[in-house]
């Protein structure tokens, strides 16, 4: 029983260690608009589910088939999660770019028509 415990411990720490890692990169994509971070993360989910395929002998003593294969798809679903998010993000950073440069080309095309320069503030 004591075995059961400890196993049970640990599976509740895989799943937490997973809710965790998206809980991060979500909070890195929405609060700072990096996605390196995020990518890097979706690359370790990735590896966690490829590793898991083949599971060590101390992994097999310690969990059950069931939680194994749990963990695995877990790690893959919170990675296609994770990358879905940044694909969303990335897409918004990239219009808010395209829109930017196109309100820069229309103003250098008045400057460049002799219309008055007035300050624009950075915000």
């Amino acid at each position: 029983e004591s075995q059961e415990v400890e196993s049970n411990g640990m599976y509740g720490a895989a799943i937490g260690s997973l809710v965790f890692i998206m809980i991060l990169a979500f909070v890195l994509i929405c609060r700072s608009g990096y996605l390196t971070a995020p990518l890097v993360l979706v690359f370790a989910l990735l590896g966690i589910y490829a590793e898991l395929a083949n599971p060590q002998a101390d992994i097999v003593a310690a969990f059950e088939a069931e939680q194994i294969d749990t963990i695995r798809l877990a790690a893959v679903g919170t990675a296609v999660v994770v990358l879905l998010v940044i694909i969303v993000q990335a897409t918004r950073q990239y219009r808010v770019y395209k829109r930017e440069q196109k309100e820069e080309a229309v103003h250098l095309a008045k400057v460049a028509r002799g219309a008055p320069v007035y300050f624009r503030a950075p915000y």
